[in-house]
């Protein structure tokens, strides 16, 4: 199949014939930013242009397909749990989702890095509201972070998007999240019960916001009203469709329903929309399974890497012990995450017996990976981690990301690259465009 590449056109149309809503939101990215952020920031941030045959920027182009992707997990899917999924083979990832109401009125404050990190172009992106963080996001990943909002207003997802575009590579609507701080918001989940809701955020998004749209949903009861919903998704402009395949009332413990997710593939792949899978994919092993019986050509996972963030190579889990934590507590000291948040996802981990013990060469014993576990889970500083995993903290904390996780620096200079041919390329296409148009005109004219 071939690769879809996104290339999000500013004032973007949709599916030819499709209806759009008679009123649209318009908002210039300054008028929901200023406030919030020094203006220097915020005139920095572009706004859309009405020209159809504006060239799209680099950052906006999104492979949605042929990849097995990190799912948006609340509070496991900060980042440097995003970070390490990359790392170990992770296409794309998605951060958590943030409801819209938490991003508006938030400042976006780059912290300041060592030398190193910036003679790479290293950004530490922080958005801050009322003395703490709502969110946090690294350069290395731009090319490949989706975020993810929460939403039932389209005019704040707007001003929420608006306000994180320049630092992601695409934005997705959370419409399958059924717990209740999501659901009692009219959010998540609760938008499949209101359609028309959730169309006309997503066709705000695609109408404001400079990088492709996506969308995540759960089936509903029946096939019939699934394919309803996904036939009026479709025709919003997203650039991508996940589905989990699970209905709202279903739990992780009842299998997911991959029988049902082939004639949404079919329906939506019409259109050229690329669907992705989540639900019950809990590594690479899992991957050409679940392909056969959906159609898809892309992959989501969560428990698994909850579990373990190796889960995306194809070689095999890394062992947690000896190589998976000590790297995140690294990763973890790097970005300054908050020590709560690192210490409830290494907790999340999965500890297996043959793994190794920290420091050590001997197999852990139960009785040995129980005092781990016990440790872990009365450690209440990051000293106290590191000295458990033999990590040394000082020199930890003077490592940057790109010291630590060379590998993406250096992919990152490959997709520069690539998306500086590719831009050529587009605007010879373009080029060549107008050149026919004209001589067309010339022609018809005389």
């Amino acid at each position: 199949m071939a690769s879809h590449v996104s290339t999000h056109e500013p004032r973007r149309s949709v599916t030819p014939g499709s209806p759009r809503s008679a009123k649209r939101i318009k908002l210039d990215a300054r008028d929901v930013i200023t406030s919030s952020v020094p203006s220097s920031e915020a005139s920095s941030i572009k706004t859309r242009s009405t020209s159809a045959s504006s060239v799209p920027s680099d950052s906006a182009r999104v492979n949605y397909r042929n990849g097995l992707h990190l799912a948006p997990m609340v509070r496991c899917g900060t980042l440097p749990t995003r970070l390490l999924a990359l790392h170990y083979g992770a296409n794309l990832v998605w951060g958590p989702e943030i409801i819209d109401r938490a991003m508006m009125g938030s400042t976006r404050t780059e912290v300041p890095l060592p030398e190193s990190a910036r003679a790479h172009g290293g950004k530490l992106i922080k958005f801050m509201k009322n003395g703490r963080s709502v969110f946090e996001t690294h350069s290395i990943e731009k090319s490949r972070l989706i975020y993810q909002i929460g939403s039932s207003n389209a005019q704040q997802a707007v001003q929420a998007a608006l306000l994180v575009q320049q630092d992601v590579a695409g934005i997705d609507l959370n419409c399958g999240c059924p717990k209740d701080f999501s659901t009692k918001g009219g959010m998540g989940a609760a938008l499949l019960s209101t359609p028309d809701l959730l169309c006309s955020i997503l066709e705000a998004l695609v109408e404001a916001v400079d990088v492709p749209v996506s969308c995540k949903i759960r089936l509903l009861p029946t096939q019939e009203d699934t394919l309803a919903l996904v036939e009026k998704i479709s025709r919003t402009g997203i650039a991508c469709l996940t589905v989990h395949c699970r209905t709202k009332d279903m739990r992780d413990r009842e299998h997911a329903l991959h029988d049902r997710l082939r004639d949404i593939v079919e329906l939506v792949e019409a259109r050229g929309i690329p669907v992705i899978a989540n639900g019950d994919c809990f590594g690479a092993h899992d991957v050409e399974k679940i392909k056969s019986i959906t159609g898809v050509s892309s992959i989501m996972i969560a428990r698994g890497a909850e579990a373990n963030p190796s889960c995306f190579r194809s070689s095999g889990l890394a062992e947690p012990v000896s190589e998976i934590i000590p790297l995140y507590l690294k990763i973890a000291l790097a970005v300054d995450n908050h020590f709560s948040n690192t210490k409830y996802c290494l907790q999340c981990g999965s500890l297996a017996d043959k793994h190794m013990t920290p420091g050590g060469s001997k197999p852990t014993t139960s009785k040995q990976l129980s005092a781990l576990k016990q440790s872990m889970s009365s450690a209440k500083t990051y000293a106290d981690f590191c000295k458990l995993f033999d990590v040394d903290e000082a020199a930890a904390r003077l490592e940057t990301v790109e010291d630590i996780l060379p590998d993406l620096l250096e992919l990152e200079g490959r997709r520069a690259q690539s998306d500086d041919r590719k831009g050529l390329q587009q605007i010879e296409a373009i080029l060549d465009e107008s050149a026919t148009a004209a001589s067309s005109a010339e022609v018809a004219a005389a």
